[in-house]
């Protein structure tokens, strides 16, 4: 059957380098929290703050009682106090030649010991209270008043509020290659706010269960409790782009895939005869095709639409 001009329409296109865009949701998390814990044990006493409540840094969340810690640290004070009025003493006696230059060294390490009991015990009565390493906020309290905290308990998880939130999102095997690290992406979160976000780690393994690859986007322009929060959708904007030259064609004008997952396409040669031609795919979107050359040909004059009015036998 002939076909005519007017019942196809061929549309030409020039290798240009491969660029395309692919969007994917994941959801902004912190990219690190903290867990807080006492390293001596006490009865809890002061506890200045709650889940989801925001502090500055150096402020004090937690203390213990200090009653005994207090005593401990007074203790080895005068233990040190008196360990240097007895170096003194036997430097006094060696000068009335009535102790031994022995004396003075065991006096001396007396000295050495009970400075470090003492600078322990100082460390100890500091570590009774719990203060913001950060402008945070307060994930998990897992304490409460008046109840025994052991060494290394967690008392408090928390987070800063400043440069910590990410969104991860998964790659296909085929996009990942295309991804780099400090690569910038778009980011659209609370519906339609648009920031930007920088690709801050690429896997070199897929996650197992899915079997993607998941990338880390940080998004330095967003602040925990001004206009983000922890567990929202974001939906990630990543250009997939590389030097290799590629043919971007319409999706409409795939005519199918052979055995080997090359794409078939009917093409009008420079005398207005038509042919069937194969290439390699390079990705797909939603829009276009992404196809290897195949020769030196640097354009195509590709059948877009009406080609399944063809005879395929006639190529």
């Amino acid at each position: 059957m002939p076909v005519t001009a007017q019942q196809f329409e061929v549309e030409k296109i020039s290798a240009t380098d491969y660029q395309r865009f692919v969007t994917r949701a994941g959801k902004i998390e912190f990219k690190r929290t903290n867990k807080l814990s006492f390293k001596t044990p006490g009865y809890l006493t002061t506890l200045t703050v709650d889940e989801g409540d925001f502090f500055k840094k150096g402020d004090l969340l937690a203390s213990h009682d200090t009653t005994e810690l207090k005593a401990i640290k007074n203790s080895r004070y005068s233990e040190l106090m008196q360990a240097k009025r007895e170096v003194n003493r036997i430097k006094r006696l060696i000068e009335a030649e009535l102790a031994s230059q022995q004396d003075l060294d065991v006096a001396n390490t007396k000295v050495d010991i009970t400075r470090e009991a003492y600078q322990i015990a100082y460390y100890n009565l500091e570590k009774a209270e719990i203060r913001a390493p950060f402008d945070g906020v307060v994930l998990a309290r897992y304490a409460a008043l008046d109840e025994l905290q052991g060494p290394g308990t967690q008392a408090l998880e928390v987070a800063a509020i400043d440069n910590n939130l990410i969104a991860r999102v998964g790659m296909t095997f085929d996009e990942i290659g295309y991804i780099t690290i400090g690569q910038t992406v778009d980011v659209r979160v609370n519906g339609d706010k648009n920031v930007q976000g920088k690709v801050t780690k690429v896997p070199v393994k897929t996650n197992g269960a899915g079997n993607m690859f998941i990338i880390e986007v940080t998004l330095d322009s967003l602040q925990v409790g001004q206009n983000a929060v922890a567990g929202q959708l974001a939906y990630v904007k990543v250009a997939l782009s590389s030097a290799e030259q590629v043919f971007a064609v319409p999706n409409i004008a795939l005519l199918a895939t052979d055995n080997q997952g090359f794409a078939q396409l009917i093409l009008q040669n420079d005398d207005g005869s038509m042919s069937k031609a194969s290439f390699a795919i390079v990705g797909l979107d939603n829009t276009f095709i992404y196809l290897m050359p195949s020769d030196e040909k640097s354009t195509l004059n590709v059948i877009t639409k009406g080609w399944q009015q063809f005879e395929f036998s006639e190529f």
